[in-house]
């Protein structure tokens, strides 16, 4: 299991960029299994690509932009069979 600040590094590691890079700024937001990690000033919007970073393993997955990041909150264990894990993070 990890916790918000081991989460924290490995999405520095995965977006190559502290969260309030100016150029390249993400937001990370708790839920039940892990943190959604998006990346971009616009975060939030339709269009962009969404991280999880689960709690439990500490595993990235990576979901496209057709799955919203609502549903990943509120239906993560149902939804994660439509991303793909992130090998370069680990």
């Amino acid at each position: 299991m990890i916790d918000e600040i081991a989460a924290k590094r490995r999405a520095e590691e995965l977006l190559k960029c502290p969260s309030d890079d100016p150029e390249h700024p993400w937001t990370m937001e708790s839920f039940a299994e892990g943190w959604l990690v998006r990346q971009g000033p616009l975060a939030g919007f339709r269009g962009q690509a969404s991280y999880v970073i689960e709690r439990e393993t500490g595993r990235i997955m990576s979901f496209p932009s057709s799955v919203p990041p609502r549903r990943i909150r509120e239906d993560y264990p149902n939804i994660v069979s439509r991303g793909t894990e992130e090998k370069s993070a680990k």
